[in-house]
């Protein structure tokens, strides 16, 4: 059996969805999907969805072009792909549905201290995702590097998604040399 094919690497996604507009944490986002594909099948599409705004539109598009052109130099198998909708979450879920998606990478930033509000982009993601999801959060306004990743949130309760979040969180903490955190919900 090749080493690549232990049990491990068969609960790896074999299709990430990571949607991208901000050029301070694509790269980041993109990585830590990387790390979380199928090192052999693994496939990882960055999605840039557009609301119909052609001229801000094309500016990001095209440094989001530039973003995955150097994550594949790096040896990534990722694609960029772009879907106009009316709201960016539909986008990403029309995209994860079409496609087959069996993980989706989102990073919201946080405002700082205190309470957490994801918005309304993660949270309508979240209620009807069709595959599993991991929500990244990060500081505002600084670069995302996942060097700088401390801890892992695992919310468990028994459930099957508990299951796929434990197995997920202890796969990142790992990979990031992060400490594990399982919080019963």
């Amino acid at each position: 059996m090749p080493e690549n094919s232990s049990d491990e690497s068969s609960h790896r996604a074999r299709l990430v969805l990571v949607p991208v507009s901000n050029p301070n944490t694509a790269p980041g986002l993109l990585n830590l999907a990387w790390s979380l594909a199928d090192p052999e099948e693994g496939r990882v599409i960055a999605l840039y969805v557009t609301l119909g705004d052609t001229e801000d539109d094309d500016d990001a598009i095209e440094e989001m072009t530039a973003i995955v052109e150097q994550e594949r130099a790096e040896s990534a198998e990722v694609e960029l792909m772009t879907r106009t909708a009316p709201t960016v979450a539909r986008g990403i879920l029309d995209v994860a549905r079409d496609e087959g998606v069996s993980l989706i990478v989102i990073g919201f930033q946080s405002a700082g201290q205190g309470k957490v509000v994801v918005g309304p982009v993660v949270e309508s993601v979240a209620r009807t995702t069709p595959c599993d999801l991991i929500v990244f959060r990060s500081a505002k306004q600084r670069r995302l590097d996942l060097e700088d990743v401390k801890r892992v949130l695992m919310p468990l309760n028994g459930s099957d998604n508990a299951h796929v979040a434990a197995r997920v969180g202890l796969q990142l903490a790992d990979a990031y040399d992060a400490e594990p955190i399982a919080m019963y919900v």
